[in-house]
């Protein structure tokens, strides 16, 4: 196994050399640095850098899309479904708007200085797990009864 390894050592090339890299104590006495071009290694073109951004701002523009007709599409369905439990009466849908827009004016800023004082991937994994665990926890009692 030693023997297949040091043949396979042997035929491997360094990434960088010498040779592609030049280094200060390598240029003679007529090379200024402005006449010392360098090999630079190009892992795609311009026109498939600029698609992925394309790519990636149509992405992000649709994900903000879609995010914002859910929550507008909740606010709609839950004011209609407080209606229609409480006919007669706009005042339980009112109240729950209040309720929902002071609680976000309260507690907005406690969040995100939370969100943003302890590691981020660990508070929203956090709270997926959360929610998770409570949904579980709906679908066995259910089961129960």
């Amino acid at each position: 196994m030693s023997g297949q390894q040091s043949a396979l050592e042997e035929q491997s090339v360094p990434f960088m050399s010498e040779d592609t890299f030049p280094l200060e104590n390598n240029l003679s006495e007529n090379d200024s640095p402005e006449n010392v071009q360098l090999e630079t290694f190009s892992i795609g073109s311009d026109h498939d850098a600029q698609q992925k951004a394309v790519d990636v701002r149509r992405r992000l523009y649709v994900s903000h899309f879609l995010s914002t007709w859910n929550s507008r599409v909740f606010e709609f369905g839950a004011v209609l479904f407080l209606a229609q439990f409480f006919p007669g009466t706009l005042l339980p849908a009112s109240v729950y708007a209040l309720v929902r827009a002071a609680s976000a004016i309260c507690f907005a800023h406690l969040v995100g200085n939370y969100i943003d004082s302890e590691d981020r991937l660990k508070v929203t994994s956090g709270l997926f797990q959360s929610a998770d665990m409570m949904t579980q926890e709906q679908q066995s009692d259910n089961d129960q009864r």
